[in-house]
């Protein structure tokens, strides 16, 4: 019977991931901080003729792999830092940069690939672990890869930890309705679902009442000595 509650929970969530719509606060991607590991596509407005290397060969654009030191290399104003910013504001910065040669011109920016991302699920799930991931997952998504939250996990109050402090506490409930975001993860995020405190009491109940009675039996059987 708890087994099979176990999987309808994961069947619950996985089925919201497909059919239910997209969240009306649903975290944005753009706000993905780029790093090293990701790979971004640029297209710019400025005609070949006058900005012959960025010409796009795809209909993605060039593309530029952010290195270690978080840059990338770009014609005529060279390596730029974009370590720690979005794909929106990097396209502002190199309109930015490129303003002295070209005037008015506009970049538009996207992550083609992203860098390998690892997220830790932890307390009450059938499936706890480090799980990784090829792009940026929502918190549904890694509850899903987690198999779901057991009978005894808390769902309104799923944390989740950011380099050591909690940075977001969610309800599962109103994250599918909408009224809160489908948190976007990071690498080496973790997600804890804690354990409804009266249920553990509920599921010890019948472990101390076996206690007490044992307890109870081995004095009688000593009084009566």
């Amino acid at each position: 019977m708890m087994s099979s509650c176990r999987f309808l929970l994961a069947l619950w969530i996985t089925l919201g991931l497909c059919w239910h719509p997209a969240p009306a606060m649903a975290q944005d991607p753009s706000e993905y901080m780029l790093a090293y590991g990701d790979t971004l596509a640029i297209n710019s407005s400025v005609q070949p003729s006058a900005f012959h290397e960025f010409v796009p060969t795809t209909g993605d654009g060039r593309i530029f792999a952010i290195r270690p030191d978080g840059r990338i290399s770009l014609p005529l104003i060279g390596a730029i830092e974009v370590g720690g910013l979005t794909a929106t504001q990097v396209g502002r910065l190199l309109e930015e940069r490129y303003k002295p040669f070209f005037g008015s011109s506009q970049f538009v920016v996207n992550v083609v690939t992203f860098r390998p991302i690892t997220v830790a699920i932890m307390g009450e799930v059938n499936r706890a672990g480090v799980f990784p991931f090829l792009r940026p997952p929502s918190l549904l998504e890694v509850l899903a890869q987690g198999g779901g939250i057991t009978d005894w996990g808390d769902r309104q109050r799923v944390r989740v930890v950011r380099q050591g402090r909690v940075v977001f506490v969610a309800d599962l409930e109103r994250v599918m309705r909408g009224e809160q975001p489908n948190w976007l993860m990071e690498n080496a995020d973790s997600v804890q679902v804690d354990t409804i405190w009266y249920k553990s009491s509920v599921q010890t109940l019948p472990m101390l009442a076996s206690m007490a009675v044992s307890v109870a039996t081995l004095m009688a059987l000593y009084l009566r000595r």
